[in-house]
């Protein structure tokens, strides 16, 4: 091989070897950049991610606390001596969006061990409990309402703003409601209502809670299915 064949086969090495070199800088620095673009980005997607707009959302006072219930200190409350009570629980719905939609709720109790209710209650005719179907409940002859300040036996009543109500005849007498047994007719653990767009809509559910161990910590859930998908409340009722 002449001179000017190896001096030809040299240069090629040489090119070769010069384009590897640049090669593998061009990617490290390629590589830095894409990372430094990539971590810059990627808190700005999850920023968009997160600020994304609910349809629907719900609104309520998510945990009450009860005291001085056991009267008769066997830690539990039952019908004998009377110790049951009823909850108000309201929930504002809200629908960001443009589109109506019905609402159908429902209530689960996810503590276990625990007897209780969802039932109806007039609040325009002197908190008034009604059976399941919304008509008036008849015990033992009588209607019970809720507009009482003594107590003889008598279910306690929460309202949404915390007063103490205890069942009573229309005009305030005291009814012993210990004998109030059967639950049946009086359970309504769902409600369904159209809310417009753009608007919010209250609804209350009402919780008996019918027996349990004092202390105790209960756990509801109000699930409200809509066409976009579910959304949930938990509710926590602290008994000590």
């Amino acid at each position: 091989m002449n001179k000017s064949g190896m001096s030809l086969i040299i240069t090629m090495l040489l090119l070769i070897g010069t384009a590897i070199v640049i090669g593998a800088a061009y990617y490290a620095w390629s590589n830095d950049v894409f990372k430094g673009t990539t971590e810059k980005i990627t808190p700005t997607i999850d920023a968009s991610i997160g600020s994304f707009i609910k349809p629907v959302e719900i609104s309520a006072i998510q945990t009450y606390y009860f005291t001085n219930l056991d009267l008769n200190s066997d830690s539990e409350i039952e019908n004998n001596p009377e110790e049951r009570f009823i909850q108000a629980i309201k929930l504002e719905f809200i629908n960001n969006i443009d589109d109506g939609m019905y609402i159908n709720t429902r209530v689960y109790c996810l503590t276990p061990n625990v007897s209780w209710a969802s039932v109806n209650i007039d609040e325009n005719n002197h908190n008034q409990l009604l059976d399941r179907d919304g008509e008036p409940f008849n015990y033992s002859g009588q209607y019970i309402f809720f507009n009482g300040t003594t107590y003889s036996s008598s279910m306690k009543f929460y309202d949404e703003e915390g007063r103490l109500y205890y069942a009573s005849s229309s005009n305030g007498t005291a009814i012993n409601t210990s004998n109030l047994l059967d639950l049946i007719d009086l359970n309504c653990p769902s409600k369904s209502f159209f809310l417009n767009g753009n608007s919010k809509e209250d609804i209350t559910y009402y919780i008996l809670i019918n027996h349990t161990k004092v202390p105790n910590t209960i756990i509801f859930e109000i699930v409200a299915s809509t066409k976009y998908g579910e959304v949930d409340k938990k509710i926590t009722f602290e008994i000590s």
